[in-house]
C-alpha cells in the first residue's frame, strides 16, 4: 500500500471509533515514517478546571504500524477489522483519566496505544 491508501486505512479506522470520546475531541492523523506507523493524536478540552477553561486532556496517540495495516487484508476484512479496533480502543478508553496535574506552562501528558500485529487487527 502507499502513503495515500495507508492513511486513508487509518482514517477510516478512527472514524469508527469517534463515538467513543467526547464530541468535541479533536483527531489528526498522519503517517509517521521513522516508525513506518500511522499515528493519530486524540485530546479534547476537558471544561473541569474554571482557572483553565482551555486545559487539554492527556494526549492519545494511537500507533498503527503501517504492517499491521498491510497483513490485516483490511480491503476483504474490513468489517471484522473495525469491530475489532473499535473493541481494542474501548477497552483502553474505559481505563483511561484524561485528566492530570501539568502546569498550563508545559504540553499534557501523552500515552501511546500501540496496535501491535498479533493484535486486535490480524486473524
Amino acid at each position: 500500500m502507499n502513503d495515500h491508501q495507508l492513511l486513508d486505512v487509518c482514517e477510516q479506522l478512527i472514524a469508527v471509533i469517534k463515538d467513543l470520546f467526547p464530541e468535541h475531541a479533536e483527531f489528526n492523523s498522519w503517517i509517521d515514517h521513522s516508525r513506518y506507523a500511522c499515528i493519530s493524536r486524540i485530546s479534547w478540552k476537558l471544561n473541569n478546571d474554571e482557572n483553565r477553561p482551555n486545559k487539554l486532556s492527556r494526549i492519545i496517540l494511537v500507533i498503527i504500524p503501517c504492517e499491521s495495516i498491510e497483513d490485516s487484508d483490511y480491503k476483504n476484512r474490513k468489517q471484522i477489522v473495525q469491530e475489532r479496533f473499535k473493541s481494542f480502543i474501548q477497552k483502553k478508553y474505559v481505563k483511561f483519566n484524561p485528566d492530570h496535574d501539568v502546569s498550563r506552562y508545559k504540553p499534557p501528558p501523552t500515552e501511546e496505544w500501540l496496535i501491535d500485529n498479533d493484535g486486535c487487527l490480524n486473524r
